[in-house]
């Protein structure tokens, strides 16, 4: 539940005049800006069948996430409850004459949507409220169900695949490649009659990664596909990882509000798609955590940069290494709510046989996903063993970033990490001694719509 305009707020109103004692209402809420995130919480009080407003409208350039809402009934005996979103005074009802009994508590999660909670802390709801959950891993149509008021659609963009490591003899630097960039998620709620009786779901399948060269430089990776519940709502994909010679493969960048992320194609890492009217995330050099934009890759180097981390879109991914120093692959780019960037591919040096380095570490996604890194880890240096796939996301989380894959001074280097499902960035391929790894797989995307 998001508050995007000025016009915007959430009200509450009773039936009629209470017995006894009015009920406390707490939404628990964070503001984004393009610079800022503040989370904060609002307390008010009903006022019998008057409106209140619960929520305020949000400042100018600022969109307000609905973490948790609670109403306690404290009087002592059934209460009828409307809770509404007043847009510039027309109304929309989200719960309309609800009985709420004594000592219960009507909530909202942005999780699991409205619930009541009894006096002995069970939940009502939850078992019964939800007329239909419909989820969608391949391309399908949804049917309307019969009964349900509202329904909420989460999309999942598909993850870009990691760049392949470059192979080639002792001797000479054998770069690691670029990690691919998260998924965008989206999420609207809609009034279920508005939308047509069947929608034609789009699902992004998986993107392989790309292959590691032999006596060559690897392949680069492939953008993430777009979800898609018909014309209602979309998730973009993210960029897929660079591979270079000389220099580690560039990551590609995380997928935004209305575009994918740019894929990597050499040692420069890619810009994140665009929000609105604001520009892309950085590409080369991603160090501030983005709002709305996708995260932009990091590019290649001794020592990459970390991918871009953002708070609402998909993370970049890592830029691979060279090896040429201590440095490992770059770590994936983090997301609070979309999916993350793969690690970049650890490196060698140009001596015999040379000096092999790990792969970046996977993006991580939820409430500690303001910092890049996190995720899934890269496998021992020299072994050619894949490294690690990013985390599956539950429920309506999005998937975590591949780490990158390690570099092997005697053999073929490790294969990247597959990206998370739904949405994660594959890790970059290691590089290798003749033949590099490969890079690990875009996760795929997913189409969750539940009706209540």
């Amino acid at each position: 539940m998001i508050l995007d305009t000025t016009t915007r707020k959430l009200q509450i109103l009773l039936g009629a005049t209470v017995n006894a004692n009015q009920l406390p209402v707490t939404v628990d809420y964070v503001d984004f800006t393009s610079t800022t995130t503040t989370p904060a919480l609002q307390l008010s009080t009903t006022n019998n069948a008057t409106a209140v407003d619960i929520l305020s409208a949000p400042a100018s350039s600022t969109q307000r996430k609905v973490n948790l809402i609670t109403i306690a009934n404290k009087d002592t005996d059934f209460v009828s409850v409307t809770i509404r979103l007043n847009d510039n005074t027309t109304l929309y009802n989200y719960v309309a004459s609800m009985a709420l009994a004594p000592n219960s508590t009507l909530q909202f999660t942005d999780t699991r949507g409205w619930s009541i909670i009894d006096s002995n802390g069970n939940i009502l709801i939850a078992p019964t409220a939800v007329t239909d959950i419909q989820v969608f891993t391949t391309n399908g149509t949804w049917t309307r169900p019969t009964g349900a008021t509202y329904t909420l659609v989460d999309c999942f963009g598909g993850g870009g695949s990691g760049g392949g490591g470059t192979g080639a003899a002792a001797g000479v630097v054998r770069p690691g490649g670029g990690g691919g960039g998260g998924g965008l998620h989206t999420q609207m709620q809609f009034l279920t009659a508005e939308i047509t009786p069947t929608v034609g779901v789009t699902v992004a399948a998986s993107k392989t990664g790309g292959t590691g060269g032999t006596s060559a430089v690897g392949v680069v990776g492939t953008a993430g596909n777009t979800s898609r519940f018909g014309n209602f709502l979309v998730a973009y994909g993210g960029g897929g990882g660079g591979a270079f010679a000389t220099v580690g493969g560039g990551g590609g960048g995380g997928a935004g509000g209305n575009a994918s992320g740019t894929s990597a194609t050499n040692q420069t890492g890619t810009a994140g798609g665009l929000c609105a009217t604001l520009s892309s995330g950085g590409g080369a050099t991603p160090a501030s955590v983005e709002d709305y934009k996708g995260a932009g890759g990091s590019t290649g180097s001794a020592s990459p940069n970390a991918g871009g981390s953002s708070y609402l879109a998909g993370g970049g991914g890592g830029g691979g290494s060279t090896g040429s120093s201590t440095n490992a692959g770059a770590v994936g780019g983090s997301s609070y709510f979309s999916a993350s960037g793969g690690g970049g591919g650890g490196g060698i040096n140009a001596a015999t046989p040379g000096t092999s380095q790990l792969g970046g570490a996977g993006g991580s996604t939820g409430g500690a996903a303001t910092t890049a890194g996190g995720g899934a880890a890269s496998a021992s240096i020299n072994t050619g063993t894949a490294s690690a796939n990013g985390a599956a996301g539950t429920s309506l989380a999005a998937g975590g970033g591949g780490a990158g894959g390690a570099a092997n001074n005697a053999g073929t280097g490790s294969a990247g990490g597959n990206g998370g499902t739904p949405g994660g960035g594959g890790g970059g391929g290691g590089g290798g001694t003749l033949t590099g790894g490969a890079g690990g797989a875009g996760g795929a995307g997913k189409v969750v719509v539940t009706s209540w």
